[in-house]
Parts: structure tokens; sequence; C-alpha cells
């Protein structure tokens, strides 16, 4: 991995990141699925296509979990040195190149995609549900990625999450990508189903360093989506977790599950917005 004119950023962050070098955490994260089968094992290969017209091969992996995550169709691949990548043409979360892409450049990070989380499922292993302890959106390195907001792209991008907390000690644990210059904006959305209202919001980079932090107040109806829970400028493009608790609750570790005193169990809602303040949301 260590080859020979790769000046490697070792830093846990992007800070530091730039066109004269690569990013060790994608790079190990890369060779980390091929460790593990993606693209080298024989449970891979049994799952691919190969679909020739005229002379020109086209391959495709077929496994089932990983189709779910491309429009449910055989997902493109590419060929070269001996081992199986994503297409070129193949993005993952909201238009970022997945882990197991072909080519990733410098100043470019990239972590383990929902495509790339599926196709591990494909090789015979096991993922804890949502519902269990450790499972989907419990930590950092379990968060699903719900949003993204690519350089150049311009406009507003948000998405509206209405969840729930389904243990006593629950935290839930959302990814987004977003660009440096961004605004990142939570608001509540409590509607009448919802139970859990004006959620406690907290911010964190990848290595669990906090970044901004609301407590939840107890809003009222008449103060709710009104003005944002938490506003945060962003300085750098990477990923970034918004995680959420019940009101008051912010004694907690990210990387640990259920490690939150006891909590309301009930359903929020809320929204987390990405724009440039050029581009403000209506």
């Amino acid at each position: 991995m260590f080859a020979k004119g790769y000046l490697f950023n070792f830093k846990p962050t992007t800070d530091g990141l730039n066109a004269t070098n690569r990013d060790f955490l994608t790079v190990a994260t890369h060779e980390l699925g091929h460790a593990i089968g993606l693209g080298t094992s024989d449970t891979y290969f049994r799952q691919i296509l190969d679909y020739s017209i005229r002379g020109i091969g086209k391959l495709y992996f077929t496994g089932r979990n990983a189709m779910s995550a491309y429009f449910n169709m055989p997902v493109p691949l590419s060929y070269s040195d001996g081992q199986v990548h994503w297409g070129e043409e193949v993005l993952g979360d909201y238009g970022i190149k997945p882990s197991l892409a072909r080519a990733i450049g410098r100043n470019e990070r990239h972590l383990f995609s929902e495509l790339d989380h599926l196709a591990v499922l494909d090789l015979g292993f096991t993922a804890r549900r949502e519902d269990q302890v450790g499972g989907a959106n419990d930590t950092i390195t379990t968060a699903q990625h719900v949003l993204t907001y690519l350089p150049g792209r311009g406009g507003a991008r948000s998405v509206t999450l209405r969840r729930g907390f389904d243990r006593p000690r629950d935290v839930d644990v959302y990814r987004v990508h977003a660009s440096a210059g961004n605004l990142l904006e939570i608001y509540d959305r409590t509607g009448t189903e919802e139970t859990i209202i004006d959620p406690t919001i907290r911010v964190y980079d990848l290595v669990g360093y906090l970044l901004g932090t609301h407590a939840g107040r107890g809003a009222t109806a008449g103060e709710r989506g009104l003005e944002p829970l938490l506003r945060l400028a962003i300085g750098r493009d990477d990923y970034y977790y918004v995680a959420v608790s019940a009101p008051g609750n912010v004694d907690y570790n990210p990387f640990q599950a259920e490690s939150v005193a006891a909590t309301a169990v009930g359903e929020y809602a809320i929204s987390i917005s990405l724009h440039t303040p050029s581009a403000p949301l209506g």
C-alpha cells in the first residue's frame, strides 16, 4: 500500500489534505474492502455477470443487497490489475464515489458508502438490525449517510428525518458530507405524530470532536421550525455526524451504543440542511 511516489495525509480529518497528497484513511478503507473479499473473493466473483456486446465485455455485480442500493439493477464494474472495482459511472451516498471505486484522486476522502456496506452482506457477512444495540445509527461508526453537498453544485440540500428512539438509552447518529463554506442547519419538524419535542442535537467530526450542540429546551409549538436548533459553519470538505437524543441528554460517548442515561422513548422529526450563505434556504 505504501507505493513509491505516494505522499499520504495521516490526519484523522481532511485538514491538510490537498492536491499533493492522498488521504490515508481513504486508501486504507479501500484496501480493507478488498481484504474482506470485495473484488477479490470467490463469493464475489460468483455474483458477477459478464455481458459482452460485439466483443466489448462489460461486467456487473448481481448481489441482491448491492443492487438494492443501485436502482435494483446489476451494478457496473471495472476490471483492472486483477481486482474488480465499481465502474466509473457508479456513485453512492447521493453523488460521492463509493470506497471501492476504481480511481479515487488526491485531495479526496471516501468512506464506505451504503453500496459498499451492502455488497459486504452479499459476501455472507451479517449486520445488526437498526433496532438492536450497536446497529445502524447508534454510533459514529454505524451512522447512516443521509445528505451530501458537493463542491461547485450550488443551491441547497436538505433531508427530513422522522425517526424514533427504540430503546430507553437510544441515541441516533446520522452522517452527512459537507463542503467548505457550507452552513449546516438543523430544524425541529415535530408534527402531530411525534412525541419528542425539541430534541438535543450534537454535531461531531469523524474522531468524535464536538463541533456544536443544542441542548433541547422544550420549544413551544409556535417556535418550532422558525429558527434552526443549531447552525454550524463548515470549514473543510469532510464527513460530519449529527447525533439526536432526548431533550437534555448530552452526556454520552458517540462511539459507544447506549452510553447515554435513560431517556424518553418516542418519535421525533428534524430536518438537516446544507447550503452556502449566497444560497439561502426558502
